[in-house]
C-alpha cells in the first residue's frame, strides 16, 4: 500500500495544481458539482483554501491512490462540505 502524505503535503500540492491548472475534472466530480449547485470557482476555492479532513480519506485499493477530502467555504462563504480528490 503506498504511504499516506501529511497535511501539508496533501494541501501544497492540491494548491500548486488549483494555482497552475493543472486539475481534471473527472466525471465523478462533475455529478456531484451538478448534485451540491456548486460551480467550478467555488469548488477552486475550497480546494486552495479549505482544510484537509483525514478522517474522509481511503485508499483506493483497485487505483492503488489515496483519496483525500478537503472541507472549506464558497466565494460567498456558504460552508459546503467537502471537495474529494486524488
Amino acid at each position: 500500500m503506498n504511504a499516506k502524505k501529511t497535511d501539508t503535503d496533501i494541501l501544497q500540492k492540491v494548491k500548486a495544481h488549483v494555482r497552475n491548472g493543472t486539475y481534471i475534472l473527472r466525471e465523478h466530480a462533475i455529478e456531484r458539482q451538478k448534485q451540491r449547485c456548486i460551480r467550478l470557482p467555488d469548488v477552486l476555492r475550497i480546494l486552495e483554501h479549505g482544510r484537509h479532513e483525514n478522517e474522509k480519506d481511503v485508499f483506493d485499493v483497485k487505483n492503488q491512490r489515496w483519496k483525500h477530502a478537503i472541507r472549506g467555504k464558497t466565494i460567498n462563504g456558504v460552508d459546503k462540505g467537502y471537495c474529494g480528490f486524488s
